[in-house]
């Protein structure tokens, strides 16, 4: 490893998975910055347990599950975390949205 330059790898953000700590938990509610915009919450799947968190470009990725007008849907997306804003509060994204009418 004699060309290693760790300044300039830090510096492009990729860290060591020993080295760097999860930002987010299961349970956690977030808002991706890169599709559309909407509330979602980290699944508690086994991709999620701190264990198994997986690394992509030095960032640790989490399995995100959409929440709609009944509180959770089946999709979910992968997201690395700086592609996720941490929300307190759900609430007024799911009031926000148009209940689901079925077609008689």
């Amino acid at each position: 490893m004699k060309n290693f330059d760790l300044t300039k790898y830090l510096a492009e953000g990729k860290l060591l998975k020993e080295d760097q700590s999860p930002k987010f938990k299961i349970g956690d509610f977030v808002q991706p910055k890169s599709r559309d915009k909407y509330v979602g919450q980290i699944e508690d799947v086994h991709i999620n347990k701190p264990e198994n968190l997986e690394m992509k470009d030095g960032e640790y990725v989490y399995s995100v599950e959409k929440l709609n007008h009944r509180g959770k849907n089946a999709m979910s997306f992968d997201f690395k975390e700086s592609d996720l804003e941490s929300i307190s509060d759900p609430t007024e994204y799911i009031k926000s949205l148009t209940p689901y009418k079925r077609k008689n």
